[in-house]
């Protein structure tokens, strides 16, 4: 029995018949509850079986959109149109998600313009803050591309394109084709690209997974300055929890004679994941300037005094 439920289930997994193997899970589980689950587990575990990923939701005007634009979008022509009258095909939508991203292809042409008043345009855009329109007379055809990300300034988005027929002998048309695509993902990159001192050499030599270094400095070197580089744009960074600004250099941070510890705390952009890069500085400490003696004698003979260090 269980070997038919396995022969059931990556049967089912390979064809999409998930569903059935489902229900065949659940019958059996009243008589072998335990072990189908432990089977079950084993199989995810080891990658037999693997489960669709979930897509990224899409607010609805995004859906709108899509089904309004895409596949092979709206077109005008003046074949079907009425002539001496502006047409066009306005849409709006309202409630666009932030990282949401509209991309739009347009493509036409002005065969003849006899009238010369007949055109074509596009605009996308929300009539106020982000505005994106053209037209062309022709003659000759016509072609552009675009895109727009929202990042929170608006949420609005208008998508139109236009015919001017003035001419019963002008001949134009006009397409456009766009698509609403989800938010990528917040980045996890927490690593560094480079990482400098303005004092001393790293070691061992910089690496992007490397997250312990050492470095000595002399004694009359009393502060240092650390110059972090992060690897994605969007991560932050700090240095000894001061935030620093990606490949420049940090405050000053004093050295105490000794050892001293510097940490560097990259935050990617999902805002939750980190990475911690450590420093061990050593100052020296300062030269001596003892000048005294310990011992002093004579191959012959005896001292007198008695050798003090403080007697010259």
């Amino acid at each position: 029995m269980i070997l038919f439920f396995v022969l059931l289930l990556l049967g089912g997994a390979a064809s999409g018949g998930l569903r059935l193997a489902g229900r065949c899970l659940k019958a059996l589980s009243d008589n072998s509850g335990m072990a189908i689950a432990g089977l079950v587990a084993f199989i995810v575990a080891t990658g037999m079986m693997t489960m669709p990923a979930r897509a990224a939701a899409l607010s609805t005007a995004c859906t709108e959109l899509n089904a309004d634009w895409g596949g092979a979008g709206r077109t005008l022509d003046t074949s079907t149109l009425l002539v001496g009258t502006f047409h066009n095909v306005p849409e709006d939508y309202s409630g666009f998600s932030v990282g949401e991203k509209i991309s739009w292809t347009v493509s036409g042409q002005v065969t003849s313009n006899i009238s010369g008043l007949s055109y074509i345009n596009y605009y996308a855009g929300d009539y106020y803050n982000v505005e994106y329109y053209d037209s062309s007379y022709g003659p000759g055809p016509y072609a552009t591309a675009g895109s727009y990300t929202f990042d929170g300034t608006i949420s609005d988005f208008s998508l139109d394109i236009g015919i001017n027929y003035q001419g019963g002998l002008d001949v134009a048309s006009v397409s456009m084709v766009a698509t609403c695509s989800p938010a990528a993902p917040a980045s996890t990159d927490v690593t560094l690209s480079a990482l400098s001192l303005s004092s001393g050499t790293l070691s061992p030599s910089f690496a992007a997974s490397t997250v312990s270094y050492t470095a000595s400095v002399p004694n009359t070197t009393t502060s240092i300055t650390v110059t972090p580089t992060v690897t994605d744009a969007n991560a932050t960074v700090t240095v000894n929890n001061v935030p620093v600004t990606s490949g420049t250099a940090s405050g000053s941070i004093s050295l105490s004679v000794g050892t001293n510890t510097i940490t560097t705390v990259v935050t990617a952009e999902d805002g939750s994941t980190t990475k911690t890069y450590t420093v061990v500085v050593t100052r020296a400490a300062p030269a001596s300037t003892d000048a005294t003696l310990s011992a002093l004698s004579l191959s012959s003979g005896i001292l007198s005094p008695s050798f003090a260090a403080s007697t010259v």
